[in-house]
């Protein structure tokens, strides 16, 4: 998991795309992009009293689907632009966290 439930949400799959990913970790200052195709960088939520950073997790005790300790932000940037599929939608939730996923029971 959770490769299975996410091939399920998908009824065509186009690729593979076979081009450098950049990428920067750094928590809610993480980014990545493929130039020309899809570009996300995250930042933090700010707090609309005080003006300053917040820091939110979303946190999964018994372990979650996608991740058990999600740092949330928001998108600074956030635009998709392949084949059919164009949009920007920056302004958005956004987490940043580290998955380990395997397909072993």
């Amino acid at each position: 998991m959770p490769w299975e439930a996410l091939g399920a949400t998908l009824s065509e799959v186009e690729g593979p795309i076979l081009q450098p990913i950049e990428m920067t970790i750094n928590g809610r200052k993480s980014s990545f992009r493929i130039s020309g195709i899809v570009e996300v960088t995250m930042t933090s939520l700010i707090s609309p009293v005080t003006g300053a950073e917040s820091e939110v997790h979303v946190v999964y005790p018994q372990g979650g689907f996608i991740w058990n300790d999600g740092d949330v932000g928001t998108t600074s940037t956030m635009r998709i632009n392949h084949g059919d599929l164009t949009f920007q939608y920056p302004g958005k939730w956004a987490a940043y966290a580290v998955a380990e996923w395997t397909n072993q029971a």
